[in-house]
Formats: C-alpha cells, sequence, structure tokens
C-alpha cells in the first residue's frame, strides 16, 4: 500500500499577476474591436465558463486533435519520458484538465520515486480543479500551479526546479498565437529552461479543409457556444450589450497562412 503526503501539502497555487505596461481585457477589447479587422487575443476564451466549453470540445468526435495526441502518447509516452532519464520534473503550458497529461505523469513515475508537475493556465478554476484531481490520483506527484498568462509566468521568474524538465505546449496550442507570438513565447521558454531539459511540442498538421473546419464548427454548436462566450464574457465583465444569438460563427481555412480562423 502507498501513502502519500496529504493533498493539501502537496498542492500549491501562485497567481501570478498581469505584468506592467501588458494591456487588461478591457484595454485589448477596446483596441481590437476598434481595429480592422476586428481581433481579440484568443487567451480570452478561456474563462471559467470558456475553459468548462473548451473542456467539451476536447471530447467531440469532430475535434480529433485530442483523440490523435491520446493514441501518440499512449504508444510513445514511456519513450519520451525516458529520453531526459530520470529523475524528471513537468512543466506545462496550457494544462486544461491534464487528461492527456496523466499518460506522461504515469509513466514518469514508473521509473521515479516522485513527480513534480508545474501546470500552467490562465484560469483559475480550471487549474485549481485539476490540479487537485491529479494529487488525488498519484500519491507521489506534487503539484506546483501556476494561474496566469503564459508571458506573465515565464518573465516572472516564479519558475524553479532542481532536476531536469520536461516542458510540454500540446493540443496544437502554439496555433492559437501569430508568428511573431509565437516564436517570443517560444524564446520566453527556451529562457526558463536549462542545457539538458527537453521541450515536447503538440501541432497539428495541414489536412483537408472539411476536416479541419468541421473540427473548429462542429454539428452540436458547441465551438459556436465557446466562441459567443466571448461576447457573453465582455457583457458580465466590461457592461456591454452585445446579443450573442445575433451572431453566427464561422470557421475558415486559410490555405494560403495554414491556419483555421474563427469570426
Amino acid at each position: 500500500m502507498t501513502i502519500g503526503t496529504p493533498v493539501s501539502d502537496r498542492f500549491e497555487l501562485i497567481t501570478v499577476p498581469r505584468s506592467r505596461g501588458v494591456p487588461s481585457f478591457a484595454d485589448d477589447v477596446a483596441a481590437g474591436l476598434a481595429s480592422e479587422p476586428k481581433r481579440i487575443p484568443s487567451k480570452y476564451f478561456y474563462d471559467d465558463v470558456g475553459s468548462a466549453l473548451f473542456d467539451a470540445i476536447t471530447r467531440l468526435p469532430e475535434y480529433y486533435l485530442t483523440s490523435a495526441e491520446t493514441e501518440i502518447l499512449s504508444k510513445w509516452g514511456w519513450q519520451i519520458v525516458r529520453l531526459l532519464d530520470a529523475p524528471v520534473d513537468f512543466l506545462e503550458l496550457g494544462s486544461g484538465s491534464a487528461v492527456k497529461t496523466r499518460i506522461l505523469i504515469g509513466e514518469a513515475l514508473r521509473v521515479q520515486n516522485e513527480l513534480s508537475y508545474s501546470p500552467i493556465d490562465i484560469s483559475v478554476d480550471a487549474i485549481r480543479s485539476s490540479s487537485l484531481a491529479l494529487v488525488e490520483s498519484y500519491p507521489r506527484l506534487r503539484v506546483r500551479a501556476y494561474a496566469g498568462d503564459y508571458f506573465d509566468v515565464l518573465e516572472s521568474r516564479e519558475l524553479h526546479s532542481g532536476r531536469k524538465m520536461l516542458a510540454m505546449l500540446m493540443g496544437s496550442n502554439i496555433g492559437n498565437y501569430e508568428p511573431e507570438e509565437a516564436a517570443q513565447l517560444l524564446r520566453l521558454l527556451g529562457g526558463a529552461l536549462r542545457s539538458g531539459d527537453g521541450f515536447l511540442l503538440g501541432a497539428d498538421l495541414k489536412k483537408d479543409r472539411a476536416t479541419l473546419e468541421l473540427a473548429y464548427d462542429d454539428r452540436a454548436g458547441v465551438t459556436a457556444a465557446f466562441n459567443r462566450n466571448m461576447l457573453a464574457r465582455i457583457n458580465r465583465e466590461l457592461g456591454a450589450d452585445f446579443n450573442p444569438r445575433a451572431f453566427r460563427h464561422v470557421a475558415r481555412y486559410d490555405e494560403r497562412r495554414g491556419s483555421v480562423d474563427s469570426f
């Protein structure tokens, strides 16, 4: 029988405030709605309601990314973990419900006595819920979670580990950023890692238009509700008066840029 440290002693949540000079939600909405075309950074999708809706999206048959990545990790996770030599710690950007991460956590605990996992997520409720579920499931796991924007957390220098680190950015999350932003994020992440650490990047491949557009515009309308929640969030937090039902969700694949854009 395995006896672990109590859950309360194995979970720590750190809220990282927005850096000075970084636009607030209100700032980005004001600038985005005044621009042409209008646009709002995708990180604002993930309030508590949006995070719950996205978790539902990952379970849809049209959203093949989660099942494909789960299949890859189930088959090769043991090798990914062992490439760095134990012991290692984990760092994950955009952990969500950490369903896929459990595969790698299980593999790591096969070859080392304990594991420290540091997820970063912008939703406080989502990261608290998933972290508590993880420490309940794995008595030899410690979680030091960071609630905040990726850029703010990486720039805060709060991250630390005395062991090798495997950093993860999965779910094609890198595609949420314009190329310049993605490059900046990877530079910051590189600055948080040391020689000998590892980086696991999960990104989608280009494929036929129908498959891609259906993944972001499912038949049940869950992704449409996820996108319309942005309007509802602006109403809730900024006192706007959008009628989300008056808006139609559209997802289009841009072959030239290799991206699916939501409107």
